[in-house]
């Protein structure tokens, strides 16, 4: 799965970056914040929005996937 993060205006250097990684890049980052990695790939999947500090991600809505 593709997930899309924007760097929020408090990232300093990144703020307004936009680019889409996937899944298993963004694990380590969340595991920081989350306890439970399951459930927010789950909603993630559902087209929820998670904001952590300095990011916002959301599932890559692209219908053609770039590989």
């Amino acid at each position: 799965m593709k997930v899309v993060q924007k760097y929020k205006q408090n990232a300093e250097r990144f703020s307004g970056i936009t680019s889409a990684v996937s899944w298993e890049s963004c694990k380590k980052r969340l595991r920081l914040y989350f306890k439970n990695i399951g459930q927010i790939k789950a909603r993630l999947f559902a087209g929820e929005i998670i904001d952590i500090p300095f990011v916002t991600l959301q599932k890559d809505r692209r219908v053609r996937y770039i590989k």
